[in-house]
């Protein structure tokens, strides 16, 4: 388990060097959190198997609720609407949640290609939220 987690560690220097962020710190219960923007708060947390990378969507959707989380279930469905990562929700019920499993055995560049393609889920999710928080509903459809 020590390896893992050396494995661990050095995966995410090796991310934060490539995007020229400060050095990793891990805080409580070994989470990780990376600030790769003002927009986006990237956070890893290693298990005895993998490690999940997870960044939050946005918040919880007020309008038409039902609607979205069917979409939001299509999309998670075989992962094909989320490149294989899962949208959950977070313990409060207040934030979506974009979250990704990745094994130990992953080497760094494509990590890397992983993290790009994550993040662009993350923003593709935010648009689609945005959309449907702005979208009028009329008893015509």
């Amino acid at each position: 388990m020590a390896q893992l987690h050396t494995k661990f560690e050095e995966l995410l220097k090796q991310l934060a060097s490539a995007l020229e962020l400060s050095p990793p710190l891990l805080e409580k219960d070994q989470i990780c959190k990376f600030l790769i923007s003002e927009n986006y708060e990237l956070l890893f947390k290693p298990f005895s198997d993998d490690f999940v990378a997870s960044c939050v969507i946005g918040a919880y959707p007020t309008k038409n609720r039902e609607d979205f989380l069917i979409l939001v279930m299509r999309a998670n469905f075989l992962g094909q609407g989320t490149g294989g990562s899962i949208i959950g929700v977070d313990k409060e019920e207040k934030f979506l949640t974009l979250s990704s499993p990745i094994s130990y055995e992953i080497e760094f560049k494509p990590f890397r290609e992983l993290i790009e393609d994550f993040l662009n889920f993350v923003e593709y999710w935010r648009e689609e939220l945005d959309k449907h928080e702005t979208m009028m509903i009329t008893p015509f459809g």
